[in-house]
């Protein structure tokens, strides 16, 4: 099973994500109810997809549930722990999103609580086998990109 933090509306990207795991697919998506033509999408290409409404911040992850944990733009560091909790042995964590070197740029986020500090991603994970870091910026954009596994 994966679970999508920062939720993909793109169906090309669900399709791709369903090569990941044998059986069917399912992601919990959280937000708002604009998610059903997304659903809709995948479906007609064969991905099935389970949709929870909920609110991260009181939301409670299962413990040990997840194949694949993917987070693209999305900073919750109250979420961290819990993330590595619902790994499933040997599970994959994908994480990407925005470091402060993005206040340099016109745009994207402008709060610092929603930008990571320098190797902030890599020891909050530190626990997990990082298979994959890097910090960069290039093209307007400065993010930290993690791949890791739950041992």
């Amino acid at each position: 099973m994966i679970f999508d933090i920062g939720f993909h509306k793109s169906v090309q990207f669900f399709v791709a994500c369903s090569h990941l795991c044998s059986g069917p697919l399912f992601f919990l998506l959280f937000g708002s109810g604009r998610r059903t033509d997304t659903r809709e999408r995948a479906a007609k290409a064969g991905v099935q997809l389970k949709a929870i409404q909920a609110d991260l911040e009181n939301y409670q992850l299962p413990a040990a549930e997840f194949d694949v944990v993917l987070c693209f733009h999305y900073l919750q560091r109250s979420l961290f722990a819990p993330t590595v909790a619902a790994l499933k042995p040997g599970g994959a964590l994908v994480v990407q999103t925005y470091t402060m070197e993005q206040l340099q740029f016109p745009r994207g986020p402008r709060r610092r609580e929603h930008l990571l500090e320098p190797n902030e991603l890599f020891r909050a994970f530190r626990r997990l086998r990082v298979a994959y870091y890097r910090e960069v910026t290039r093209d307007e954009r400065a993010i930290a990109s993690l791949l890791a596994y739950k041992l």
